[in-house]
């Protein structure tokens, strides 16, 4: 009799337990259910813009070049393949360029029949391009933020660019001053290849708004300027390339 209500027990017990079993695994099956829900009802297309600040060089083939600061704003198409990879496309308008000094001595030439004796130039070139990245993005979630690295090719076209010259001229001995403005898209190449490489952060605003704040890099591979000499002189020459860093603010829903 006592086996019996032994068995009877442990038989009670082995159903109690097949049934929170039971419980728990209906509960977690469904959590698991909704949670895929709502990552397959989010969208895997992201749309946005971003406006921020260029910082760019010429490379140094030729002595005398310096850094100069630009704007560039834009918009971007982003499709998320899962929570880790994404393929963005952008197209922004970009400034970049950078600031050269020549020299000017006619004597360089064997010419004597000019009026000065010697012409210096500060000279900011600045280079107005649609700019169109294609850039993988890798994204890791850190709590309430995700940190994005970004790269990729991009391609240009130069719609303008011009230079803002300030000289000094010694003539008779006497320093004259001036400045001017010099259209010379004509020597700039209209196209230009780079690779770009940067890190960014995203921050969520609500379900369907986020801000990103984006640092880059982009490493130009051919030439802008070709030929160019600091004192003009063909035997003296290089072709410049343009690299350059942005810094940009956006959002994105």
């Amino acid at each position: 009799m006592k086996k019996i209500l032994i068995f009877n027990n442990q038989g009670r017990t082995i159903s109690l337990l097949f049934l929170l079993a039971f419980i728990i695994t209906g509960s977690t099956l469904n959590a698991q259910n909704e949670d895929t829900e709502s990552e397959t009802s989010a969208s895997p297309i992201q749309l946005g813009a971003k406006f921020g600040t260029t910082l760019s060089q010429f490379t140094d083939q030729q002595p005398y070049t310096n850094n100069a600061q630009g704007l560039t704003a834009g918009a971007f198409l982003r499709y998320s393949f899962s929570d880790l990879f994404a393929l963005q496309l952008e197209a922004s308008y970009s400034q970049q360029g950078g600031r050269l000094t020549n020299y000017d001595v006619p004597d360089y030439y064997g010419l004597t029949d000019t009026w000065y004796d010697m012409k210096a130039e500060n000279r900011y070139l600045k280079m107005h391009n649609i700019e169109i990245p294609l850039l993988a993005q890798f994204s890791f979630k850190m709590n309430d933020t995700r940190l994005k690295l970004n790269l990729g090719p991009a391609f240009s076209y130069n719609l303008h660019s011009g230079i803002l010259a300030e000289g000094t001229v010694f003539s008779d001995n006497e320093f004259h001053t001036y400045t001017g403005e010099e259209n010379i898209s004509s020597v700039i190449n209209s196209y230009e290849y780079s690779a770009i490489g940067g890190i960014g952060f995203e921050f969520d605003v609500s379900d369907n708004l986020f801000l990103t704040v984006d640092a880059r890099y982009k490493y130009g591979i051919n030439p802008v300027y070709e030929g160019y000499s600091y004192i003009r002189i063909p035997q003296i020459q290089g072709d410049l390339k343009n690299h350059s860093m942005s810094f940009t603010l956006g959002f994105g829903f």
